[in-house]
């Protein structure tokens, strides 16, 4: 279907978000190449309510800033809620973050559970392109008592199954066990 003029839109909430229906309309028409069809649904997608705007799905919450700004928003900054609630688009409780700030600011005070950081090293591991160190878990009696019996650093990542550089870190991290190498 061609759509020739831009009549009014009419935005179906298919998904219960908040947003200001008439700014939407703006961002959507600013973001489009073409006229737009006259009744348009805003659905969840993912975690976030989402419009198609030129056959691509568009998050709210980026539209919308990106509309604020005037201008395309890179992918190295998320837009944020500042109260959490991810179905919230109005524009006053929105903002622009960098990636690692947001994740920060999400992740703050979570500790990761062992079947998290095993999850983890699996999907790194399959993962081409930069290789991620895995983590182990260096017990400080048993590395002490590997130095007091004279075995190399070599020896004991070996042991380990790591890189040597693991076992220095965890001796210069503990300056006792130096003691007990010699």
């Amino acid at each position: 279907m061609t759509v020739k003029i831009q009549r009014k839109i009419r935005w179906i909430n298919d998904c219960n978000c908040k947003v200001d229906e008439i700014l939407l309309t703006e961002a959507s028409l600013w973001k489009s190449k073409n006229p737009m069809t006259s009744i348009k649904h805003i659905y969840k997608y993912g975690n976030y309510a989402a419009v198609t705007v030129d056959g691509v799905k568009t998050h709210v919450h980026r539209l919308l800033m990106e509309y604020e700004v005037l201008n395309n928003i890179p992918k190295e900054f998320c837009i944020h809620h500042l109260n959490g609630d991810k179905m919230d688009n109005s524009i006053d409780n929105l903002a622009i973050m960098v990636s690692g700030a947001h994740n920060s600011h999400h992740m703050k005070g979570h500790v990761a559970t062992d079947k998290q950081i095993e999850m983890s090293s699996k999907a790194n591991h399959k993962r081409k392109g930069i290789k991620i160190r895995r983590t182990v878990k260096v017990p400080l009696d048993e590395l002490e008592q590997f130095l007091k019996d004279g075995k190399s650093i070599n020896w004991i990542s070996n042991y380990y199954e790591c890189d040597w550089g693991t076992i220095k870190r965890r001796i210069n991290e503990n300056p006792e066990l130096l003691e007990a190498g010699k």
